[in-house]
């Protein structure tokens, strides 16, 4: 199962090393077999999750990113964020807090400034990388 779902992930090899996983990524990972793609996307997180971790990121200790829950929910979390165009460019570190200001219960419009800076940020980072 797991050389499947790892053989299902987007495989560039003469391509340069990308940091900054975004909306564009996550969507290649689906997959006709939904639960090849959620093992995917749960070993993602669960990556992305470890590295914060491990990093001894403030987004982790500071409570920036709701660890209270099941990669799981976070999947369908950032699915559903990811399914609305705008936030496309967004990377997942970035969608994480927004996902998680909305599971920790943040007033809609403290979210949506959020989630215009992070659409703003990522649209000019995605233009520096481009140049």
């Amino acid at each position: 199962m797991l050389a499947l779902s790892l053989a299902s992930l987007p495989c560039h090899a003469q391509d340069q090393i990308k940091v900054g996983l975004d909306g564009q990524a996550w969507k290649e990972l689906n997959n006709s077999d939904s639960s090849v793609t959620r093992f995917t996307k749960v070993l993602l997180l669960q990556g992305v999750f470890e590295g914060l971790s491990y990093g001894m990121s403030p987004l982790i200790g500071g409570h920036v990113i709701y660890t209270n829950t099941t990669f799981k929910h976070l999947v369908e979390a950032l699915d559903q964020f990811y399914s609305d165009y705008r936030n496309e460019q967004v990377y997942v570190v970035w969608a994480l807090q927004i996902v998680s200001l909305e599971i920790k219960g943040t007033p809609p419009n403290v979210v949506e400034d959020h989630l215009r800076e992070m659409r703003r940020r990522s649209a000019e980072d995605h233009k520096k990388s481009k140049n």
